[in-house]
């Protein structure tokens, strides 16, 4: 009978704080409206989709950041989650 493989994701990784292994991916959709029209961008990273809406307005665009229900997501909460998540991060 052959081996199988171990399973590549530990279920018990106790490097994360509880915070972190209880976190979900959070998807976010950056919305913007400029001379050429309508945007709509999938993001399930926060740090890029802070980037992108300021990167969307210094070329001109009005852009938000929305949850996948449509709703207006706060970027300086979402900044301050950003940072807090850093500050918490193991140092390599």
């Amino acid at each position: 009978m052959p081996l199988r493989p171990r399973a590549s994701v530990d279920r018990y990784n106790h490097s994360l704080t509880y915070t972190q292994r209880k976190a979900r991916p959070v998807s976010m959709i950056v919305t913007a409206e400029g001379p050429s029209g309508r945007a709509k961008i999938r993001s399930d990273e926060p740090k890029h989709a802070l980037g992108l809406a300021q990167y969307l307005r210094t070329i001109g665009y009005n852009a938000w950041i929305e949850d996948t229900n449509g709703n207006a997501i706060d970027e300086k909460a979402l900044k301050m989650a950003i940072s807090s998540r850093h500050v918490d991060a193991p140092s390599s």
